[in-house]
């Protein structure tokens, strides 16, 4: 099948319904969902890759054979499973639509707005709730990022000692402010379902 299937644009007001409230349609499709089933992929190899780095790490760290430590050694381990991951999840996808007879421009248009809407991979070892989704990709990212800052140490002041520290508590502070938004975001959608 033509990878170009993965770049085919869609209309997202095609077959769109009104919004009762406003009368303003509402996007029904995504625009790119090729690109969509492209960034799903990458993220998810990524997170693959950085849990079997840090992991490696893990082992090497008991066993005496990782050098410089858990903190920089794991966290380097960590970096370049991500990277690699990531590599594998942008190859994996388009090795599936080179190779899966379904997935030609409708094929992907549907798998595209599967995973936005309901959370459905193509991967079916991928497929979790939508919210449980955003969980993962938050957290694991977020611990990749805070495991490259302990592996790629900078000379002193911004050795990992000194970077870890900070960039932990940023990536709590981000996260917690994250939080907040989908909570006032939830919370605004069901006061507005209730209202109708």
């Amino acid at each position: 099948m033509p990878i170009s299937s993965l770049f085919q644009s869609n209309d997202p007001y095609q077959d769109a319904v009104p919004n009762p409230q406003t009368g303003l349609s509402q996007p029904t499709q995504v625009r790119l969902p090729g690109v969509l089933l492209i960034t799903h992929s990458t993220i998810r190899g990524g997170i693959i890759g950085t849990f079997s780095g840090l992991s490696l790490g893990l082992v090497a760290a008991g066993t005496k054979n990782l050098t410089n430590g858990l903190l920089a050694g794991g966290g380097r381990l960590g970096f370049i499973g991500l990277c690699t991951g990531s590599v594998v999840g942008i190859g994996a996808a388009f090795y599936r639509a080179a190779t899966d007879n379904t997935f030609d421009d409708e094929g992907v248009r549907l798998a595209g707005n599967s995973l936005f809407h309901t959370g459905q991979s193509i991967w079916p070892m991928f497929t979790q709730d939508a919210y449980l989704q955003g969980k993962i990709d938050k957290w694991s990212l977020g611990g990749a990022m805070g495991a490259a800052m302990a592996g790629f140490q900078a000379k002193r002041p911004l050795d990992a000692s000194r970077c870890v520290p900070w960039g932990v508590a940023l990536a709590m502070v981000a996260i917690k402010v994250t939080e907040e938004i989908e909570l006032a975001a939830r919370r605004n959608k069901r006061s507005k379902e209730s209202e109708m």
